[in-house]
């Protein structure tokens, strides 16, 4: 198996839990919860597309729903909820 696939979420999850924990811990839990929901919207959104989408256009749009997105969602959560547990 090549693992350099899992390193594109692994790294997007990082970058968004330390996003959401500066988001959640300076700006509050209710400017967190909005950027997961916009998140999740997203996700939807491009599992929409990807659904309704042509050949690549469609896979294109569920591969970034699924390796960016929900990843980014996780992270964002991770990072809000350490916050929280800071203050």
């Amino acid at each position: 198996m090549d693992w350099s696939i899992l390193m594109m979420p692994l790294a997007v999850a990082a970058l968004a839990s330390v996003l959401g924990w500066a988001v959640a811990f300076w700006l509050g839990r209710a400017v967190a919860l909005l950027l997961v929901i916009g998140l999740a919207l997203a996700a939807v959104v491009l599992v929409a597309m990807a659904v309704f989408g042509q050949g690549l256009d469609g896979m294109t749009s569920a591969v970034w729903a699924v390796a960016v997105i929900l990843p980014a969602a996780l992270g964002t959560v991770l990072g809000a909820m350490l916050a929280m547990r800071r203050r």
